[in-house]
């Protein structure tokens, strides 16, 4: 009879709280629908080099305390190793070949629907801050974008991210009533290289590597290029992530003085890493490599209300951003759009389906590459030759084991071949009719000087 009784009590206060939970269940996913999205990217930033992916140096501490209410992707990687290919990726989820990226960026055609198209479509207002050309208007990269500024696409020698910031916040004061989607581009860790006065690293060095140095300066002299000189490579670039790691922080603070960072998602990654002259070949730059110092990015992602660190192992693609976003926040997308990219189960941390990951470059070189349960192959096309790795114990991919691993070896240039053989059919079909850009002479000399056209 007693229990009969509780039975009955506990009913009547299920009844009674149930339309109570129901409604403070329906506002919670309200939110998470309506949330506003800030995505930022850093244009050649390394995961090894930030403090909260295990660097030494503490060069990130803005981003070591974001990734304390995020979700932490050790293992992120890039769909190319140069700017245009790898950003066009993250707003589209299709793999560069496809949209046309060869040797020089084209013109996005309008066909192809970007992330800020995406999320107009849902209502939200969309501003971009950049400071790259090779993401400007002109390469149709401003598609869907109510507000696109690119005053800060100055070349390789400007200085930028104290502006991006400012005019963030510009934004933010102004979309703050607004439900609005955020794309920040900081350039500064880009060569050349500067030291920045408050984030000093190797005071003590006196050789003849110098702030601010012309990038193509130190690559015709690199063979006299000592552990000292290669030490200060380090020290410079890292000098160049503080400072922009400095200004982020202050987006951020920004975000939470206007009580806007508790519900926001917010996207933090990059396009591309840097080689800083450690391999044999003493390479400074990117995009002609899919090493892993130029394809392991960054990627952190903050969910609406949420602040539980999570720090995900598995390998994801940046590729996935877009198909991941759109699920999170169920919003509706186009008739009969396809993503590329899988969908990461933000819950979990893991991406749905465990699929190999794909990178490519064509920049003077004809390189692909898959990723996947922890081995990777490079294959290059021009040359036909093949690395193999094993990323689980060799990340810094000083052992080519495809002489020991030949049965391996094989299956994973059958899973590239097939892959690279879909891409090429599929770009063969669409038949774009490609545009370029025509840039004014300041822009041509500073993409020289960068090394990005001849």
């Amino acid at each position: 009879m007693k229990s009969l009784k509780l039975i009955l009590i506990l009913a009547a206060i299920l009844l009674i709280f149930y339309p109570v939970w129901k409604y403070i269940i329906k506002k919670s996913e309200s939110k998470i629908k309506n949330s506003n999205v800030i995505l930022i990217i850093v244009d050649t930033l390394r995961a090894d080099h930030l403090s909260c992916y295990g660097y030494e140096r503490n060069t990130s501490p803005n981003l070591d305390n974001f990734s304390s209410d995020s979700i932490r992707f050790k293992n992120a990687i890039s769909p190319s190793s140069w700017t245009t290919p790898a950003i066009g990726s993250i707003f589209t989820s299709i793999y560069p070949t496809i949209i046309g990226y060869v040797n020089e960026p084209n013109v996005m055609d309008e066909s192809f629907n970007t992330m800020a198209e995406i999320f107009r479509l849902n209502g939200y207002i969309t501003g971009g801050i950049i400071s790259h050309a090779f993401i400007a208007k002109k390469l149709g990269f401003d598609q869907g974008f109510d507000y696109y500024n690119q005053e800060n696409n100055k070349g390789h020698n400007h200085i930028s991210s104290q502006s991006v910031t400012e005019l963030a916040i510009s934004c933010l004061n102004e979309f703050k009533e607004e439900k609005f989607f955020l794309f920040l581009h900081y350039f500064d860790p880009h060569n050349n290289y500067y030291m920045h006065d408050e984030f000093e690293y190797f005071p003590e060095y006196t050789g003849w590597v110098k702030s601010g140095q012309e990038v193509n300066s130190i690559r015709i002299n690199k063979k006299n290029l000592d552990k000292d000189d290669k030490e200060y490579l380090k020290a410079l670039y890292d000098s160049e992530i503080s400072f922009t790691d400095h200004y982020i922080g202050k987006v951020l603070e920004k975000l939470k003085e206007l009580e806007l960072y508790e519900d926001a998602l917010i996207i933090f990654t990059a396009d591309h890493g840097e080689e800083l002259a450690e391999k044999e070949d003493k390479w400074i730059g990117h995009a002609k490599k899919l090493s892993q110092t130029l394809i392991h990015v960054p990627l952190i992602i903050k969910l609406p209300g949420n602040k539980k660190k999570l720090i995900v192992d598995d390998y994801v693609g940046t590729i996935d951003i877009l198909p991941t976003v759109v699920d999170f926040l169920d919003i509706k997308i186009p008739d009969g759009l396809e993503f590329y990219g899988e969908i990461i189960d933000l819950k979990k941390g893991k991406r749905r389906q465990n699929k190999p990951i794909f990178s490519e470059t064509f920049h003077g070189v004809e390189i692909i590459s898959v990723v996947w349960d922890g081995l990777k192959l490079i294959h290059k096309l021009d040359k036909g030759s093949n690395e193999f790795y094993d990323l689980s114990i060799d990340p810094n991919e000083d052992n080519n084991v495809g002489k020991k691993e030949k049965e391996k070896l094989r299956e994973y240039k059958s899973i590239l071949r097939k892959w690279w053989s879909s891409v090429v059919a599929q770009s063969q079909e669409l038949n774009l009719q490609k545009k370029y850009p025509e840039y004014d002479p300041e822009t041509i000399e500073n993409l020289k000087a960068m090394g990005y056209i001849k």
